[in-house]
C-alpha cells in the first residue's frame, strides 16, 4: 500500500498565530482568567489542552457571543478567536475596559477592511459563505443592511433587497472553490456589474488545489480535521465528489484512524485541514507506513 501525503498539511500560520497569542495571554496574566471569545480555532485537541492550562472558552453554539461577553467582568482578560467576530464585540469590549488580544487571521481582517470600504463608498456587498460560520457572522455584523449573504448551499432570497447596481462580492476565506465558482457564476448574471474582490486563505486553496490533482487510482482518502472545520469539511466534499470510487474518512483521532479498512488498498491519500497539527499528521502518516510494512 502506497501514502500519498497531500502537501501542505498541518497548521495553518494563522491557527499558529492563534494559539501563540492565546499562550502570551496566559504568560502575561497568569493570575487572572483567560476568556476565549469563540473557537480559538477548529481543533478539540488544542482547545482541550489550553483549557487545562487554564483558558476559559466561549463557544458561540452554547449562546450569543456578545451576551456571553456581557456577562463578564469588566477590565477581564480575552481572547477573540481566529475565524473573526462580530464588530459590535470589540466595542463592547472596550467599553468594559478589557484586556484585548485579537486572534482574528489576516485574510478575515482584509475582508472586513474591504467590506467597511465598500459601505464607506456607499456600495453594498454580497457576502459569499456558509450561514452561521464564524467568519459569515462577522461579515454581516459589520452592517446588516449592506451586507447580505450568499449560501451557496441554501437558497437565496435577498436579490430584490439589493438596490446597488454594482456591489462588491467578497467571500469566506475557507469556501470550496466549486462553491465559489458556480456562485459567482450565478452573482454575474443577476449582477453583471458585480465587482468580485475575492479575498482567500492561501492555505485552504492551496490544499484544495492540491487534493484536485491527487491520482485517479487512489483507494481511500484520509482527510484529518475537525466537524467543525469548514476546510477540512470542503476537503473531504472535494475528495468524494471528483473521486467517487474512493472510500473517504475525515479522521480526528487514532481511534477514528483504526476503525478505516485498508485491507487490499494499494494507494492512500493522506490530507488535513488547516487546524490539524503537525504532529497529528505525523502520527498518522506513521501508522499508514507501518501499516504499509507489516502488510507486505
Amino acid at each position: 500500500m502506497e501514502t500519498i501525503v497531500v502537501n501542505p498539511h498541518g497548521f495553518c500560520e494563522g491557527v499558529v498565530k492563534a494559539i501563540a497569542l492565546a499562550k502570551k495571554a496566559k504568560r502575561e496574566h497568569p493570575n487572572e482568567e483567560i476568556h476565549v471569545i469563540g473557537m480559538l480555532v477548529h481543533n478539540e485537541e488544542v482547545t482541550k489542552k489550553l483549557a487545562n492550562e487554564g483558558l476559559i472558552f466561549h463557544d458561540e453554539k452554547e449562546k450569543p457571543l456578545f451576551d456571553q461577553l456581557s456577562s463578564l467582568k469588566d477590565g477581564s482578560v480575552i481572547v477573540f478567536a481566529a475565524h473573526g467576530h462580530e464588530p459590535r464585540l470589540d466595542k463592547l469590549a472596550k467599553e468594559k475596559n478589557m484586556t484585548i488580544y485579537d486572534a482574528t487571521c489576516e485574510f478575515v481582517n482584509s475582508n472586513a477592511k474591504s467590506i467597511k470600504d465598500e459601505i464607506s463608498k456607499g456600495h453594498e456587498v454580497i457576502y459569499i459563505g456558509k450561514e452561521g460560520h464564524a467568519e459569515s457572522v462577522g461579515a454581516i455584523g459589520i452592517d446588516s443592511k449592506k451586507v447580505f449573504l450568499c449560501d451557496p448551499s441554501k437558497e437565496n432570497t435577498f436579490w430584490h433587497s439589493i438596490k446597488d447596481p454594482s456591489p462588491a462580492v467578497v467571500s469566506q476565506t475557507t469556501m470550496d472553490l466549486a462553491d465559489l465558482y458556480f456562485a459567482k457564476k450565478a452573482l454575474s448574471v443577476l449582477f453583471p456589474k458585480a465587482r468580485f474582490k475575492d479575498e482567500r486563505c492561501f492555505a485552504t486553496k492551496k490544499r484544495q488545489e492540491a487534493l484536485y490533482k491527487v491520482g485517479e487510482d487512489v483507494d481511500v482518502f484520509v482527510i484529518l480535521g475537525s466537524c467543525t472545520s469548514n476546510n477540512t469539511m470542503k476537503l473531504c466534499s472535494i475528495a468524494k465528489d471528483n473521486f467517487p470510487k474512493a472510500d473517504v474518512y475525515r479522521i480526528n483521532s487514532m481511534e477514528e484512524l483504526k476503525a478505516v479498512k485498508l485491507e487490499g488498498k494499494k494507494r492512500v491519500a493522506l490530507a488535513s485541514g488547516a487546524s490539524t497539527s503537525p504532529e497529528f499528521f505525523n502520527k498518522v502518516n506513521d501508522y499508514l507506513r507501518k501499516y504499509k510494512a507489516s502488510n507486505k
